[in-house]
Formats: structure tokens, C-alpha cells, sequence
């Protein structure tokens, strides 16, 4: 029996083209709550970037920042989980060069060490704020949970050859997240699950992208959304519809969930 459901933001819960949640979506999510399944997004967004995401629906919990920190609903943390010093030092080394940017995110928000044409076209393309540039070398006296960039395969080796502790997640193309290895979504919903009294095999899971696929393994039905790319769709029990065309609803209709 499904006790729990966990969506992706970007390209699951968002439309691309739209950046709403599409009514058909709402309207489940609230039927879900009357029948007494938890809801939660799992994103590797921070909670400030889910204020319009919040402010049409209160979820029952929050996995962030791919899985390294999560929260329930009252705000209580669940789960933290940052780069050990040595990673972060060896990132800001890398950012110091100031050849391509590196996107920190920390406890209370994030910033970057430059901006350039690919920045500007992921925060039109999702929506989000510029961050602030600041010298990378604040990282050193902040909890930092995730970096975020757009790389080239040199880029790619030079930053991951100096965060021995790291692996990289690509969500949307030319875009990636870093996360420390013990991190994850699929870590983030184990947690979640333990806080609330179900296991994942008792979770269905929503994503889009590569940075969803632990989840979607994980879960008892891991649904990829029509607009995922086929990685992820190999890696879901289920494919479903695109966000723009109900797919939220259609699964969850399809597997008897509502």
C-alpha cells in the first residue's frame, strides 16, 4: 500500500513552459491528503526557492538539495548532510580560477563565484534569482550542501579530481549538481520515511531528471515523467505523461493511488 508520495519540482511538479503546477496535479495532491497519504517534494532546489511552490500547496515535508537536507513540515530538520573540508576546499580552489562558475549552496541561501551566458539562461529557463557573486573562499566558513555548474568534460575531471568525497548528478542538460556520495535523494526519502513510520518500498516517486533516477529506484513505484529523458525513463517502473499533459494524474490513476 502507498503511504507516501515524493515529486520532483522541475519538469514534474513545474511546468517548464508555465512554471505553475498544472490544476489537474493540485487536484490530486489534495485528494491524496484526504485519503491520508503524505505528499513531499524531493528537489534539488533550497526551501526560499520554493516559496511559489508553497504558497499553492503545503507539502508534509521537504527533501532539498538532493537529499542533504530535509525537513518536515513544521520546519523541525530531518536530515543534514555537507562536503567534508577537504571537498570544499579543493571546490574553491577550483572556483578561484574563475574559469567557468561554481554555484554554493549553504544553510541559509548561495552564491557564485562569476556569471556567464549558461547562468543566466538556467535562472530565465527555472525561474530563479541571479545569485550573488562573492570570493569562493567564503565557502570555507559555511556549511555547504551542494554546488551546482555548467561544465565541460575537462571542467568536469579538473572539479570532481578535487572533491574526492563527491559525485555529480545531472539534472537538465550542461547542468549538474555535486553532492557529498553518501547524499542522494533515494537518502533523503529513507529519512523522511523514518521520521514518519513508512518504508520506501511503501513510497511512490516522481522525477524527470538523472538526479531523480536513486529515487525512483528506491521507491515502490518510481514513475519517470514523459518529458524525462530515456535514462530515467529505463530506471522508472513507470513511464508516465509529460507535466504539461496530467501526468501526475494519470499515474496515479493508473496504479489505483487515487
Amino acid at each position: 500500500m502507498i503511504k507516501a508520495v515524493f515529486f520532483d519540482v522541475d519538469g514534474t511538479l513545474l511546468s517548464f513552459e508555465t512554471h505553475e503546477i498544472p490544476a489537474s496535479t493540485l487536484n490530486s495532491l489534495k485528494i491524496l491528503r484526504e485519503k491520508g497519504i503524505k505528499t513531499f517534494i524531493s528537489t534539488g532546489r533550497h526551501l526560499h526557492e520554493l516559496d511559489g511552490v508553497r504558497a499553492v500547496y503545503e507539502f508534509d515535508g521537504y527533501v532539498m538539495l538532493n537529499g542533504q537536507l530535509c525537513l518536515d513540515s513544521s520546519g523541525k530538520e530531518l536530515r543534514k548532510l555537507i562536503f567534508s573540508e577537504e571537498d570544499v576546499m579543493g571546490a574553491v580552489s577550483e572556483a578561484k580560477k574563475n574559469e567557468y562558475p561554481i554555484y554554493f549552496t549553504h544553510g541559509q541561501g548561495e552564491f557564485i563565484n562569476m556569471i556567464n551566458d549558461d547562468i543566466l539562461n538556467i535562472c530565465k529557463k527555472l525561474k530563479l534569482e541571479i545569485p550573488a557573486i562573492e570570493n569562493p573562499e567564503k565557502a570555507l566558513g559555511l556549511d555547504i550542501y551542494q554546488l551546482s555548474a555548467c561544465l565541460t568534460k575537462e571542467q568536469e575531471q579538473n572539479l570532481m579530481g578535487s572533491m574526492k568525497s563527491s559525485e555529480m548528478v545531472t539534472w537538465y542538460p550542461g547542468y549538474a549538481d555535486i553532492i557529498p556520495k553518501d547524499g542522494g535523494k533515494h537518502e533523503g526519502m529513507r529519512k523522511v520515511g523514518e521520521h514518519y513510520g513508512f518504508a520506501p518500498e511503501e513510497a511512490m516517486a516522481f522525477g524527470d531528471g538523472g538526479n531523480d533516477i536513486s529515487m525512483l529506484k528506491a521507491a515502490g513505484i518510481g514513475v519517470a515523467m514523459g518529458n524525462a529523458s530515456e535514462k530515467v525513463k529505463l530506471a522508472a517502473d513507470y513511464v508516465t505523461d509529460s507535466v504539461d499533459n496530467d501526468g501526475i494524474e494519470k499515474a496515479l490513476k493508473h496504479f489505483g493511488v487515487i
